[in-house]
């Protein structure tokens, strides 16, 4: 009589649902490289680092009632630099959602996350990232609304 194994089988149902599980992370990672390579297209970077510096400027300008002041031109720059921060942002929400569900994949019946070491450092750092691209994006839509309150009162 052979003696019983601690371990069962694996059922049909949790292979198809690490089947899905598995399709739903290439999905996942799918958007995260397309969001990746929008947001590195060449020159991209200084593009956003020039708007961020221009946008506080011709707000700032403003306030010395220069003639050639304009606001609706600081508007314009910081609701283009807001939409040039979208897709740093998308990465950065969709690498965060991709190494969590990579983590929960289980492999050889462990989940890889038990296996690794610095895995919640690393999710730490990622979820800082999304943190930081959310308020880039707050600022600037919040001095863009600000301005235009400034240019309804003029």
């Amino acid at each position: 009589m052979a003696l019983p194994t601690p371990y069962a089988e694996e059922s049909m149902d949790s292979q198809n649902r690490s089947m899905a599980f598995s399709k739903r992370i290439a999905r996942i990672d799918s958007q995260r490289k397309f969001w990746t390579w929008i947001s590195t297209i060449r020159y991209m970077a200084s593009i956003r680092f020039w708007f961020s510096i221009a946008a506080p400027t011709s707000a700032g300008v403003i306030l010395t009632n220069w003639e050639y002041s304009s606001v609706e031109a600081a508007i314009l720059i910081s609701a283009t630099s807001f939409f040039l921060l979208i897709p740093p942002h998308f990465s950065s929400v969709f690498a965060k959602m991709s190494a969590r569900h990579r983590l929960q994949l289980r492999i050889e019946g462990l989940k890889s996350k038990e296996a690794y070491p610095g895995a919640e450092r690393i999710l730490n750092t990622l979820h800082e990232r999304v943190l930081r691209e959310r308020m880039r994006l707050f600022c600037t839509a919040l001095s863009a609304l600000s301005l235009f309150a400034v240019w309804e009162i003029y």
